[in-house]
């Protein structure tokens, strides 16, 4: 999702764990950019259902029912309450299973929760924390863009514990400079525009 925010666009792309922020100079560039993120995401995002719904069993049903919950499930910015992360593209169990009942893929909230199970089953969605299965409440969940083991995915989330999330600013020009905390590089709008062309050929670390 790209939001306009003081005259500039934060995102998030699937697979990394920090917000983006990038700021226009020139007025006429900011719809551009808007416009080429949000394909970008949409792409990857549309890649990777593909993949996820092809691994399915060859169930019809169920295979539409899955990407009907992709396609209709709404992903926002959520704080963790026992690590105080924010978490991007992510979901609530609740909004979720209201989600799923409205969408018709379950006629009850308990059936809900059944088919919230089953996506965990197949890898469409994972729990955060790894603590509990799919249900009615306000824990949080993510798609399941890539697999690692448990002892990785604890070592991940004690790391985020301990460190504070950081904001990239980049002004957007005919070049644009990133700024990190003891450097700062300056990448040509050719470069940029190869990104952009690259970004769905190259995997995306895994958001935990």
């Amino acid at each position: 999702k790209v939001e306009a925010e003081k005259k500039g666009l934060s995102f998030s792309i699937f697979g990394l764990d920090k917000k983006y922020h990038f700021q226009c100079l020139m007025e006429e560039h900011f719809k551009i950019w808007m416009n080429v993120l949000q394909n970008c995401i949409n792409l990857r995002l549309k890649r990777w259902k593909e993949e996820k719904i092809a691994q399915l069993p060859k169930d019809q049903t169920l295979r539409d029912k899955a990407s009907k919950f992709i396609d209709t499930i709404e992903l926002g910015e959520h704080k963790h309450k026992k690590s105080g992360t924010h978490l991007f593209r992510s979901f609530r169990g609740k909004e979720a299973v209201e989600t799923i009942v409205r969408a018709g893929l379950a006629e009850t909230a308990h059936n809900g929760i059944v088919f919230g199970n089953l996506l965990i089953e197949h890898r469409i969605i994972k729990s955060y924390s790894n603590e509990h299965p799919f249900e009615n409440k306000k824990h949080l969940y993510l798609l399941f863009f890539e697999e690692t083991s448990s002892e990785e995915e604890t070592r991940l989330m004690n790391d985020k514990t301990k460190k504070r999330k950081k904001s990239f600013i980049l002004p957007v020009d005919f070049a644009t400079t990133r700024v990190t905390m003891n450097s700062k590089k300056v990448i040509s709008s050719q470069e940029i525009e190869a990104r952009v062309k690259q970004i769905d050929s190259v995997d995306s670390p895994s958001i935990e």
